[in-house]
């Protein structure tokens, strides 16, 4: 019988990387007749979340983006094919390419994909993911009382509504 070798640990992490790199959930397919746009999943219910939905409408102009909230049909779906999300109402979801990116890593992708001075923002990832995402963590508990709730869930914005995924 073989046990494992000394390398066994550096195999393992070399595997577990390729699988899914933290901050980012497992690869999914899109459904059929999607486009690959990048998908936001944002919680309509914050206003400091649809403050990001509107920074991004403006300077996406391009755009490459669609949007769903999280309390939509469409939002569901989409984060129903991204596995391993945690707590999806604490975060941001970007969904590109098959890969569903959280925290602070979806908030620098969203970045890198918006014209100049954005994705200089980049830089960001020089920081550990761990301090980047604990920050990301101290803003998304406080969100709803530092920025307030509107009154209704945000679903869609005026003047983009073919963006939006209902």
């Amino acid at each position: 019988m073989r046990t494992a070798g000394p390398g066994w640990r550096r195999t393992a992490r070399r595997a577990a990387a390729k699988a899914a790199p933290a901050g980012e959930s497992a690869a999914v397919s899109p459904p059929p007749g999607e486009t690959a746009a990048p998908l936001l999943l944002y919680d309509g219910w914050c206003n400091l979340c649809s403050a990001w939905v509107a920074f991004v409408l403006r300077w996406d102009r391009r755009a490459r983006f669609r949007f769903a909230a999280l309390a939509s049909k469409a939002g569901a779906e989409a984060l129903a094919r991204c596995r391993g999300v945690e707590d999806p109402a604490q975060t941001l979801v970007l969904v590109e390419g098959g890969r569903c990116r959280t925290r602070s890593d979806a908030v620098l992708r969203i970045c890198e994909l918006l014209p100049w001075p954005w994705p200089a923002l980049g830089i960001g990832r020089w920081v550990p993911r761990a301090v980047r995402d604990s920050l990301y963590d101290v803003v998304a508990r406080n969100r709803r009382r530092w920025f307030g709730q509107p009154a209704t869930c945000r679903t869609s914005m005026a003047g983009y509504g073919e963006r939006f995924l209902e």
